[in-house]
């Protein structure tokens, strides 16, 4: 048997299961188990249960909705451009190629 290969860097894995911890406290704080969640946003509890673990496994989409499942709206845009004033920031768009090809 060949040993496992980890695909993602530590730090990635990292995150992800701060994120799945997170998603499983804010669950709790709601008084709702992993059924109420599966059912509130379309997905299967093993894939609540994936989730609260941090799996990398599971597809970003399925985060997000169990994310909305908690009536939990995380605005990514706003912490990408925290850093960025707005002046640097419309330079940096006006700058960018319409596509990119290699």
């Amino acid at each position: 048997m060949s040993p496992m290969i980890n695909k993602y860097p530590f730090e990635v894995q990292d995150a992800l299961i701060e994120l799945g911890a997170s998603i499983a406290d804010a669950r709790k704080s709601r008084s709702l188990t992993q059924q109420d969640v599966a059912d509130r946003s379309g997905l299967g509890r093993t894939t609540i249960i994936a989730i609260e673990k941090g799996s990398p496994d599971v597809a970003m989409g399925n985060y997000m909705s169990a994310l909305w499942g908690l009536n939990i709206h995380p605005n990514f845009k706003s912490n990408l451009e925290a850093d960025i004033n707005e002046d640097t920031l419309t330079h940096l768009k006006s700058n960018l190629p319409r596509r990119v090809r290699k």
